[in-house]
């Protein structure tokens, strides 16, 4: 049996791993504003383009929170093993993701939805998640599932799951909503109803855990897609 990898330390994280991640984000900037929008909100790429700034500081979002994803989960690992009753480990990346990557998709887009497409595998039909959402996922986790894979030997997290995750909580929120208001699902695709919300896993890293808190002279943690931009 294969030793599990050790756990990087705070300094490996914040000082290292972090601009790497940024830097392979920055690698897909005109596909991440492709997928999520950003064109369409401030038009094409041409001397009027006047997204550059808001574009950039997305780069900076979706870093952070695949930092801070992650940091969810080291810190567990590193300080909730030992209380944890037995059983299989939470889930605590792919909740987080699903809710920020969705408010930040839904800045610059009025709406997001799950596609599937038939394809063939091995001669057999079956279907693949496809759609703008899915891709603008699949590309923006990458980075975290790189390092996850090549050195954490761990599972890369899955886009589809994400995705489900993320809609299917939209439509719980719809739901729990639906006695008090008329808000209906499709009310909800602009993301108001997302923007504002605490990550509902944040309560669960101690406030004295090394991995809570990045070097206040980095920017990659800085996280406002929880709210909307005007």
């Amino acid at each position: 049996m294969r030793s599990q990898p050790a756990l990087p330390s705070e300094k490996y994280v914040w000082g290292t791993l972090a601009p790497r991640i940024e830097g392979e984000l920055k690698i897909q900037t005109l596909p991440i504003w492709q997928l999520c929008g950003v064109f369409e909100m401030y038009g094409p790429l041409d001397e009027k383009f006047t997204g550059f700034a808001e574009g950039s500081e997305l780069i900076k979002e979706l870093t952070g929170i695949l930092l801070w994803a992650l940091a969810l989960d080291l810190n567990y690992r590193q300080y909730g093993v030992a209380r944890r009753s037995v059983g299989r480990p939470p889930d605590l990346m792919i909740p987080h993701l699903a809710t920020e990557l969705l408010a930040c998709y839904l800045r610059y887009r009025n709406s997001a939805g799950r596609q599937s497409v038939l394809t063939s595998i091995d001669g057999k039909l079956t279907q693949k998640e496809a759609g703008p959402f899915f891709e603008y996922l699949k590309v923006v986790l990458a980075p975290l599932n790189r390092y996850l894979v090549d050195e954490l030997h761990r599972r890369p997290l899955s886009p589809a799951r994400v995705a489900r995750f993320a809609l299917a909580d939209r439509r719980g929120m719809a739901a729990r909503h639906a006695g008090a208001s008329s808000i209906r699902v499709d009310e909800l695709d602009d993301g108001s109803a997302l923007r504002g919300r605490k990550p509902r896993n944040s309560a669960q890293i101690p406030r004295s855990a090394g991995f809570w808190t990045p070097p206040s002279r980095g920017t990659a943690m800085t996280k406002k897609c929880s709210t909307p931009s005007v």
